[in-house]
């Protein structure tokens, strides 16, 4: 699942935002040479399709060095990190590193228990490292499996993600760049690929997570939404939260059936929480409607309110946008999905449609429509 990024940008001739953005490509261009240092040094470009599973046997190098409690040296940590899989988890986690030391190091055994004991993503992230480790016969095993048979799943995978686009969407695209690692239960698409890790894949199936990642990939192709502008900051984050929504339910409709199923895995504890947050779906999109009913009297909230929304939207918005996207479907079929995948907004308004014709109440009231259709004219072309 890929975590949407709102930049921002500035129209031409802004005299103001310029200087901003240059800046901005400072910081950038100063980021991108501390991570080349970090991984031994400048980086070619990642390759533009095939797949590459490299960093699974480099996390073993270095795990078993770790359990012995010794250090890797830069250049066996530069090895590992340098691999394609790695290059896309940095992205997404620049700890990682240290999250491997804890995992594995004797020494470290205090502040492994400290984190184990909180209910937290790095609680599992590190169980998940270790049960990798303690697995290592079955991922390489999968890892193995996966090079004889990923052309395959990527065809099958393609054709998946496709029903949820606008037709032709797939055809004469390169499939995304796949990276395969060890780092988390996830898979994410990423600038430069999608990454999935390899017991991820062991216990959820291939085919499904890539249409997933790939749905994702090929929405930026056709997506028309506008990025934040930097003169209206304010309601970035509201924005964000409900291009999250669109974006990870509409991929959900390929994964992730209502209810999730429990599998006795690391896994059910998000399970358990995904179902029970879609059910709550009506009751939760409620209390968005009375941040943008406040936001409407006060627009100077609309800040806090975005960081309300995206806190009451639990997991970038997974199960709340799934719900809105399969009543969708249910009611109307998959082609009401569409306009949702050229404008997020379009998403709310069928939602609300799908609802008065099931003969419930409308979702979002007049004043929240009206600040809905305001941050529209912002972000849509017209």
């Amino acid at each position: 699942m890929a975590r949407p990024t709102i930049l921002r940008s500035a129209p031409d001739g802004d005299p103001v935002s310029r200087p901003l953005v240059f800046a901005l490509l400072a910081i950038c261009a100063a980021s991108v040479a501390r991570s080349q240092t970090q991984a031994g040094g400048a980086q070619p470009p990642l390759p533009q399709t095939g797949a590459d599973y490299s960093a699974v046997d480099q996390f073993y190098v270095i795990a078993d060095i770790l359990t012995k409690d010794a250090e890797p040296t830069d250049a066996q940590w530069n090895a590992m990190l340098a691999t394609p899989g790695y290059r896309l988890v940095a992205q997404q986690d620049k700890g990682f590193r240290r999250q491997m030391t804890i995992a594995f190091k004797p020494s470290a055994g205090p502040s492994r228990d400290s984190v184990l004991r909180r209910d937290s993503d790095a609680a599992y992230q590190l169980r998940h490292l270790i049960s990798a480790y303690g697995l290592r016969s079955e991922v390489l095993k999968i890892r193995r499996d996966l090079e004889a048979s990923v052309a395959d799943s990527v065809a099958r995978a393609v054709r998946t993600a496709a029903r949820f686009l606008p037709a032709g969407t797939t055809a004469g695209r390169k499939t995304p760049f796949l990276g395969f690692a060890i780092f988390a239960d996830d898979g994410y698409a990423l600038d430069g690929g999608i990454l999935l890790d390899v017991l991820y894949v062991k216990e959820n199936g291939l085919t499904d997570l890539l249409a997933h990642e790939f749905h994702h990939a090929y929405l930026s192709v056709v997506d028309k939404m506008l990025r934040p502008l930097v003169r209206t900051p304010d309601d970035v984050a509201f924005a964000g939260a409900l291009r999250a929504m669109r974006n990870e339910g509409i991929a959900d409709q390929i994964d992730k059936p209502y209810p999730l199923p429990l599998r006795g895995n690391s896994l059910d504890v998000y399970v358990k929480r995904y179902n029970d947050t879609y059910a709550r779906t009506p009751q939760i999109l409620r209390s968005i409607d009375s941040l943008l009913v406040v936001v409407a009297d006060s627009p100077s909230v609309f800040s806090a309110a975005g960081t309300r929304a995206r806190a009451l939207l639990w997991s970038n918005s997974h199960p709340n946008g799934a719900y809105v996207a399969r009543t969708i479907v249910e009611t109307f079929g998959v082609d009401s999905l569409m306009p949702a995948v050229y404008n997020p907004f379009a998403m709310l308004r069928t939602y609300a449609a799908a609802e008065k014709q099931r003969g419930n109440p409308p979702p979002f009231s007049a004043k929240a429509i009206t600040v809905l259709g305001e941050m529209e004219k912002r972000y849509v072309r017209q």
